[in-house]
């Protein structure tokens, strides 16, 4: 974590990033016209999941705000676990398994 204070630049790419990730969309969505639900609904399956899979992960590297929950949650059940290597793959693969079921059991119930 001292490190990342040293370094602000690393606030000022992460922002510029997200800024033009922000006006870029913004610019689209303007561009785009009023279509119906079916035309919709096409677009929808038709979507690129791998594009917005790998959108969605670069955009949480490069958030500071979930490096620090990371950080935070090995600082602090790090040495709960006794920093053992396995015991900590094995907490986080849960973490990660249990967010993935979640947020499928939210897609499923959303349709």
């Amino acid at each position: 974590i001292q490190s990342l204070k040293d370094k602000p630049a690393l606030f000022i790419f992460g922002g510029i990033i997200m800024l033009a990730y922000g006006i870029i969309s913004f610019i689209k969505l303007k561009n785009d016209e009023k279509i119906n639900d079916e035309e919709i609904d096409r677009d929808i399956i038709k979507r690129n999941y791998g594009s917005l899979f790998i959108k969605g992960f670069l955009l949480n590297v490069i958030n500071i705000g979930v490096l620090g929950f990371w950080l935070a949650v090995i600082i602090s059940v790090g040495p709960k676990l006794d920093m053992q290597n396995s015991r900590m793959f094995t907490f986080f693969t849960s973490v990660i398994i249990t967010y993935l079921v979640v947020d499928c059991l939210k897609i499923l119930l959303a349709k």
